[in-house]
């Protein structure tokens, strides 16, 4: 019974783990495209630059601590949200 009660556990970690990489993907896809195309402008104010580098990082913790999670490496994730917090 416990390897049938573990399996939606490991699925779930998957398909989460998965959702979040394809976001991170397809949302620096879209800028890079975006700069890739001329689109984008580097004088900015500072603080869009300021908010893009919150942003991404929000992205990259995001993206770390699911694939801590799927990894089953829960110590590590812990320590980074309370890093992140």
């Amino acid at each position: 019974m416990d390897a049938t009660m573990s399996t939606p556990v490991t699925d779930d970690r998957r398909f989460m783990r998965n959702m979040i990489s394809v976001m991170a993907i397809l949302l620096v896809a879209g800028f890079v495209a975006q700069l890739a195309l001329g689109r984008s402008s580097f004088a900015a104010p500072a603080v869009v630059h300021a908010h893009a580098i919150v942003f991404m990082g929000w992205v990259g913790i995001t993206l770390a601590q699911t694939w801590l999670v799927s990894a089953g490496n829960l110590a590590t994730h812990r320590k980074l949200g309370q890093l992140a917090v």
